[in-house]
């Protein structure tokens, strides 16, 4: 599925870190993603609005997708029912996440030396 909707080849995709692409890479994944979306969705009204989906999808301070931001704001169906704390705090959660990530695996040692006495 990745294959299909990004256009990387099945090898890199099996490789992993799909995150650390480079800027010409993702490039190229953004402009393929556009073409298919364009093969997926022939109604011009439902294209606009899948893009201006993907347009106006949340994002963290450092620019990555909101996930469950993302989710959060599904749930707002009606106007009525706006969800505005419960989107704060996934995107909260979201930056976490990110940051967690991001750490070193060292970073999440306990600092402290050990005590010899």
């Amino acid at each position: 599925m990745l294959h299909d909707i990004t256009g990387l080849s099945k090898a890199r995709i099996a490789n992993g870190n799909l995150d650390a692409v480079r800027p010409s890479t993702q490039k190229r994944i953004y402009e393929y993603q556009q073409l298919w979306l364009q093969d997926q969705l022939t109604d011009a009204e439902a294209l606009a609005y899948a893009r201006n989906q993907i347009a106006t999808a949340p994002q963290t301070r450092s620019g990555m997708h909101a996930s469950l931001t993302r989710w959060m704001r599904q749930l707002e169906l009606l106007p009525e029912l706006p969800l505005p704390i419960s989107k704060a705090v996934a995107l909260t959660l979201d930056e976490l996440l990110e940051a967690l990530l991001a750490a070193p695996a060292g970073n999440m040692r306990h600092s402290h030396p050990e005590r010899t006495t």
